[in-house]
């Protein structure tokens, strides 16, 4: 009863938001220039979106090789493409992680470590999106906290080292007889572990760190092309600035797959950057068509499994 509720106030707080935005917008600018748009740059974003999944199920693979599950990279890569359909209809844009833990897990028989697998997939990934956005941040024009964010950051990381250093482990395995269900102390001690080789396989760790800035990049990148797709007159670097800020807005878990808050941010920054506020919406609706569009390659690999498991039962 609660997540059904849940859901339906994350549906109203984008729907809300969405509602809001075009309350304040020249509907017929930013229809004019989404209609106006050139689609031959579309097909170089669709491309950008494709190569993406593949470089972060190629991360993937070498995180769950590095604690001795092998895989091969088209099953994950088809798994990557059916979690990013079905996280558009989750809370942030983390929700498809869940079926990709669950799905690979299930299968391989190993839960714990494929979970644990997914879940640094998303930290490498949120660690370089941060890492970027501080970037950015500091390069903003009259930006007023970067101390404070800076501090917060370099907080976040110690904190990391600390969870998975040895002493933590020792301490969680001296008081296991302390916790009530043995059950949650190992969903709390099973990631630690896992997070604690992969961070000890420093080859391994710099290549997954490496591809998930090169991911976050591409975001930036493919915000260019849509720009320029729009008409829209915006510097890369200025893009490198607030386009990973904006990204980090999928955290909250307020609204369906962001929709609307990530909307709102695109507004935000486009007029604190003197823009119009319809090119902010402008782009912020493209991504998310694109987003759709991208995603119904994962939607068709999961019709298709789900008949054909069907057909068999």
């Amino acid at each position: 009863m609660k997540s059904k509720l849940f859901r339906f106030l994350r549906v109203g707080v984008s729907v809300s938001l969405i509602g809001y935005l075009l309350t304040l917008m020249d509907l017929g600018d930013v229809g004019g220039r989404l209609i106006g748009l050139d689609p031959k740059w579309l097909i170089g974003a669709l491309g950008l979106l494709l190569v993406q999944t593949a470089i972060s199920s190629l991360k993937w693979k070498m995180i769950l090789e590095s604690d001795g599950v092998e895989l091969g990279f088209i099953y994950l890569f088809r798994v990557y493409l059916v979690g990013g359909f079905l996280s558009l209809f989750l809370p942030t844009s983390f929700g498809g992680d869940v079926y990709k833990a669950y799905s690979v897990g299930r299968d391989q028989g190993n839960l714990g470590k494929v979970a644990s697998s997914v879940l640094f997939d998303r930290v490498s990934g949120l660690f370089a999106l941060t890492t970027i956005a501080l970037i950015g941040y500091v390069l903003l024009p009259d930006q007023q906290y970067a101390v404070l964010i800076t501090v917060v950051y370099l907080t976040g990381l110690g904190g990391f080292f600390l969870a998975t250093s040895n002493l933590t482990l020792r301490y969680l395995d001296n008081i296991r007889d302390k916790f009530d269900s043995k059950r949650l102390w190992k969903i709390v001690v099973t990631p630690l572990r896992s997070f604690r080789i992969y961070r000890r396989n420093y080859r391994m760790l710099a290549r997954a760190l490496l591809i998930s800035f090169v991911f976050q990049l591409g975001h930036v990148v493919i915000s260019k092309i849509y720009c320029i797709s729009l008409g829209i007159d915006i510097s890369f670097g200025l893009l490198l600035a607030v386009i990973p800020i904006i990204f980090l807005t999928d955290v909250l878990p307020i609204a369906i797959n962001g929709i609307g808050v990530r909307d709102s941010a695109f507004v935000l920054f486009f007029v604190l950057l003197g823009f119009p506020k319809e090119d902010g919406l402008a782009i912020a609706l493209l991504l998310l068509f694109m987003q759709y569009v991208y995603n119904l390659v994962g939607g068709t690999i999961f019709l298709t499994d789900s008949l054909k498991t069907r057909a068999s039962a």
